[in-house]
């Protein structure tokens, strides 16, 4: 589900990730906005960041039929703002949407940063008329020249060359004339100019501390605010690589953001049945337990779930699983094995390595850290023991021991399973043999290659 028009479009009117309250509070965040402004929107990678800002910047486009845009579907997103949020006017703003990462092999990012709002907003016919596209390309050239690489030593050339003076007086007619040209970008009626930064975690250092100062130095206007789509965490080990590993990264970026903000969670009862989690039968409880266990985010959630519904409906691993393995093991392998590595491999690639090639079986372990897990899935467990040995199992399930019995006996089965010969094992009610190894490893190699495709 990548952020493209149609799902970004789509996602808001059916509320099919249950964000469109969150949406609300956040917009009604913007209009309360009366100054020169910037919020910083935080989350990891994954977590839906890009439909968010994207899914706002569509809801001005429509509710203020920004002249600059043409969607489809605006009916239904005019219907679908009403209806949660009880026919309120909205504040007229115009958004505009850049993505950092795209551009930041670029010199100096205000050049790609004023040219993606000249061609965002040159759409329009009646801008088209009052302002030369060619002259907006040659403010951002000029900032480019102005500001590359000034250091201390330029500035004092400067003054002894006594064009100092001069620097400071072309910046300044530099500065003027962007706040006419986002004068210009507000029609009739229009209160404020959103620019929406996405992505600026994963461009290099370097291009991202650029884009911070430019805009700080050349976007202080009180009709402007801007909205960063960002990991904080990540954006601050950026700046420690640039400026030292010692630096207060965090300090820094209080120069740039007035207000941070942390990217509202999902409603994850809409979301697991937006991605089918309720379609894979068997799979179903496993599934919800490794994402939560995991804290799979949104975008590694959703290729978690696809991938089991591929592993369930391809004939050829169903029927070997069928007729290969005994009934036991084929359960506990199928039905819980398979899903919590998938999960691992996802989300811990530094734990799955160690479980496939050092001989380490903690990732089974701390995914049944606590007797809720294993109840959960308590009949599949339970082919762990052997019959004579279930009684005293069932009697401790919810203490320390129970869990302590659950892993120790799936130390052995792993054991069993990494073997590297033609012997037959039996753990509890489980069977493991060369065919059972060889089918493991198998469907791992897919999982493996779904996430290299």
């Amino acid at each position: 589900m990548q952020p493209t028009d149609d799902n970004v479009r789509n996602t808001f009117i059916q509320d099919s990730i249950g964000r469109n309250q969150d949406l609300i509070h956040f917009i009604n965040i913007i209009n309360s906005i009366e100054e020169s402004y910037s919020i910083a929107l935080d989350s990891y990678w994954g977590c839906g960041k890009t439909f968010f800002v994207k899914q706002i910047k569509l809801i001005y486009d429509a509710i203020c039929d920004s002249p600059y845009a043409n969607i489809d579907g605006k009916e239904q997103i005019i219907n679908s703002w009403n209806r949660i949020n009880g026919n309120k006017t909205l504040i007229p703003h115009i958004a505009i949407y850049y993505d950092a990462w795209e551009n930041d092999c670029d010199d100096d990012p205000i050049y790609s940063l004023v040219y993606q709002m000249a061609l965002e907003t040159h759409k329009s016919k009646e801008l088209k008329d009052n302002i030369d596209f060619n002259d907006i390309l040659t403010i951002a050239g000029k900032i480019t020249s102005a500001i590359a690489g000034v250091d201390p030593k330029e500035i004092a050339d400067s003054i002894q060359k006594t064009n100092f003076l001069d620097v400071l007086k072309e910046r300044k007619e530099i500065q003027q004339r962007i706040k006419e040209y986002i004068t210009q970008l507000l029609p009739e009626g229009y209160d404020r100019l959103i620019i929406i930064i996405d992505e600026l975690d994963r461009c290099n250092p370097s291009f991202a501390i650029k884009l911070l100062e430019r805009i700080k130095h050349y976007f202080d206007n009180d009709r402007v605010t801007f909205l960063f789509s960002v990991n904080l965490s990540e954006l601050q080990i950026s700046i420690r690589k640039y400026y030292g590993e010692e630096y207060n990264a965090s300090r820094y970026l209080e120069r740039f953001f007035d207000l941070r903000l942390p990217l509202p969670p999902l409603n994850t009862e809409v979301f697991y049945r937006l991605i089918g989690l309720n379609e894979l039968g068997i799979w179903s409880t496993i599934a919800e337990l490794v994402i939560q266990k995991n804290h799979l985010q949104i975008r590694e959630s959703i290729k978690y779930i696809s991938m089991l519904k591929l592993l369930k409906s391809t004939t050829f691993l169903t029927e070997t699983y069928n007729n290969i393995l005994r009934g036991n093991t084929k359960i506990l392998l199928y039905k819980i094995i398979i899903p919590v590595v998938w999960g691992e491999m996802l989300s811990n690639v530094f734990l799955y390595s160690r479980f496939m090639h050092e001989n380490d079986y903690s990732l089974l372990t701390l995914f049944f850290n606590n007797a809720d897990s294993i109840i959960a899935v308590q009949n599949t467990i339970e082919y762990l023991f052997a019959p004579d040995e279930l009684a005293n199992f069932r009697s401790k399930i919810h203490s320390s021991e129970g869990m302590k019995m659950v892993h120790s006996r799936m130390k052995d089965f792993y054991n069993a399973l990494m073997l590297d010969d033609h012997s037959e094992i039996e753990v509890g009610q489980c069977l493991i043999s060369s065919y059972t190894r060889q089918l493991f490893h198998k469907t791992i190699s897919l999982l493996e290659n779904s996430i290299n495709y």
